[in-house]
Parts: C-alpha cells; sequence; structure tokens
C-alpha cells in the first residue's frame, strides 16, 4: 500500500512497484486524497497510480482507496478493503521518518491483519543527517508533533 501525501519523485511508487516485481505482493493499493492547495482536480492516489503504469505496473494489479486526508483515515478506509480482500498481511509503502506513526496507526486499526512497513528512499532526506537540511528539519518536527497528535487525539502510543 503506498500512502498519499507523495509530492514528486514518486519513491514511494518506485518502491512499491520494487516491491510488487519482487513477488511481495499481488497488488498494489493506491492510497491519499485530494492534495489540498495544489490546485489539482485529482488524488495523489490517482497521481501515484499514473506514475505506476508509466514504469510498467500491469492492467488489473492495482486498486484505488482514494479520499484520505491524513495516515489514520488512510488505515480506517483500507480496514475494509482489506477484510473483503482476505488479506492477512499489509505492506505500507512510505518515508522513512513517517514509518513509527504509520505502522503504530495501522496495527491499531488493523489489530488482526500482519502490518509490515517499508521505507522508500528518498534522496533529498538523508536519515543519518536530516538536521543539516531545512526540508529534513521540517519533516522530522513535524512527525514529532503528529505522534503527539495521535497520541493524545486517537490513543495511539508512538512507542
Amino acid at each position: 500500500m503506498v500512502l498519499g501525501g507523495e509530492c514528486g519523485g514518486f519513491y514511494r511508487t518506485q518502491h512499491a512497484l520494487d516491491l510488487f516485481n519482487n513477488g511481495y505482493a499481488p497488488v498494489i493499493v493506491f492510497s491519499g486524497g485530494t492534495l489540498i492547495g495544489t490546485g489539482l482536480d485529482c488524488s495523489s492516489a490517482q497521481l501515484s497510480l499514473e506514475a505506476a503504469q508509466e514504469l510498467g505496473l500491469p492492467a488489473g494489479a492495482f486498486i484505488i482507496a482514494d479520499g484520505a486526508q491524513s495516515t489514520y483515515d488512510e488505515a480506517a478506509n483500507i480496514r475494509q478493503l482489506a477484510h473483503e480482500q482476505g488479506w492477512h498481511s499489509l505492506i505500507i509503502v512510505t518515508d522513512p521518518f513517517h514509518t513509527r506513526r504509520a505502522l503504530r496507526t495501522f496495527r491499531v486499526l488493523l489489530p488482526d491483519i500482519d502490518i509490515y512497513v517499508s521505507a522508500a528512499s528518498d534522496p533529498a532526506y538523508d536519515p543519518e543527517h536530516w538536521w543539516q537540511t531545512e526540508d529534513g528539519l521540517v519533516d522530522v518536527f513535524s512527525e514529532v508533533v503528529k505522534l503527539g497528535f495521535y497520541w493524545i487525539r486517537y490513543g495511539i502510543r508512538p512507542f
């Protein structure tokens, strides 16, 4: 499952396609809602799907699960789909700094499904030197705030 919010480069999409091509998943789920404030009239799920198709994703090897505006919404949206499809496990593809919250959220909302997270490499983000760039600082501090919010709002502990 490619989480939404991918804003260029499509590293998550490429990583999910690599997992698919290596036999880790029979289908790729593209998630994410409309990119608010961008002026685009489509969802991040649709943009990721189009990128995957350009990279060679075969027809019928995907599911669109758009409409979510947060990680929590994505987990809630996929819960019913996972049960309908009879899935026993799910690989979440996201950015390195987002893996903790994504894993905790999906495990809380889908307790009967084995949840794994696979971080997509983004050349613009260096996990060993994140504090040395403005984007790295913004990404990490934003994620820390979101971890706290998820703990307060949803009771999803960050550890």
